[in-house]
């Protein structure tokens, strides 16, 4: 039996500038469907994703981690992604969104309208930058227990996501990120900053909760033309407001969703996302014995459109 196309879609964390650049230039459904986007976000907030993104910078590196920005520049880019890919015929058979990737994963199958997610995502952005304190997040390369074992270096921190047996990603409180720094470099425990500026899955988010409902609660759901999985929580069996809250307020279990697939037979796991990263938590999750398969499209590094060719053929039907 063939195993599933699963196309997954990354959520905050994994943009950077010159995301898709090279798609971008030389892909035109995905620069109109990026641009499509871009003059959307344009009149919402007074700012061009398109040159946000894709203007020329000294530092190809520079940290891209604005709340307002980045929100809705991940749900474009993953929509363009997406029609890229249905526009050279590939066809998924089911769209695992991780937290805001989720409202990409929800357009792609029909759930909601492109035009809609957006404006929403935009309208959430906001709110966690004008409502919610700003945040330090880490991936702490180490099991969740680790937290206990040095409870006094992570007292102003929380877990956000499982991510796989030794990746666990935690948010911290105030000025809790420098000295939880401090304290992992002095305990050899490795770890990596992550590129967001507020609390997404931690308590942060409660300060917005009424009106992120709100706009999540106006949002009109459509059945699923292709069946949904939330990194969260494993499969969706109704796409709606309390959902998308849980998505992006609760604590992401990746690890357990990635098991489960794998139990009920795995599959071909394509990351859409901008950098690659689901892809990789993919890799730390599979065992030795698991006959599923992943790969990434676009990465930091280039080469998408090489790619992109090998994830037409590799998922070709």
């Amino acid at each position: 039996m063939t195993k599933p196309v699963i196309w997954m879609f990354s959520g905050q964390g994994s943009q950077y500038y010159q995301m898709g650049s090279e798609l971008f230039e030389h892909e035109p459904v995905f620069r109109r469907a990026f641009e499509r986007g871009s003059a959307l976000v344009k009149e919402l907030v007074n700012e061009s994703l398109a040159e946000i993104v894709y203007r020329p910078r000294t530092n190809r590196f520079e940290p891209f981690a604005r709340t307002l920005l980045t929100t809705p520049a991940i749900l474009v880019a993953e929509y363009a992604m997406a029609q890229l890919l249905l526009s050279k015929g590939a066809r998924p058979d089911r769209l695992l969104g991780y937290s805001i990737g989720e409202f990409a994963s929800f357009v792609v199958a029909g759930v909601l309208g492109f035009e809609e997610a957006l404006t929403a995502a935009v309208k959430l952005a906001e709110l966690m930058e004008y409502c919610t304190p700003p945040a330090t997040a880490l991936a702490v390369l180490d099991a969740p227990e680790v937290l206990g074992q040095h409870a006094d270096a992570f007292r102003e921190c929380e877990i956000i996501s499982r991510a796989f047996e030794k990746g666990t990603l935690v948010v911290c409180h105030g000025s809790a990120g420098p000295t939880l720094r401090t304290a992992l470099k002095s305990r050899s425990i490795n770890f990596m900053d992550l590129p967001i500026s507020h609390g997404f899955h931690s308590r942060h988010m409660d300060a917005a909760a009424t009106p992120v409902r709100d706009i999540l609660g106006a949002l009109k759901f459509q059945a699923p033309q292709i069946p949904l999985i939330s990194a969260a929580s494993g499969p969706v069996s109704t796409p709606n407001a309390a959902h998308l809250w849980e998505a992006i307020r609760g604590v992401v279990d990746f690890r357990s969703t990635i098991a489960k697939l794998e139990t009920a037979g795995g599959g071909h796991y394509v990351d859409v996302g901008p950098s690659g990263t689901m892809a990789t938590l993919v890799k730390h999750n599979l065992g030795p014995a698991s006959a599923s398969s992943f790969l990434a499209i676009l990465s930091p590094f280039g080469r998408s459109r090489e790619h992109l060719a090998k994830a037409l053929q590799a998922t070709a039907s």
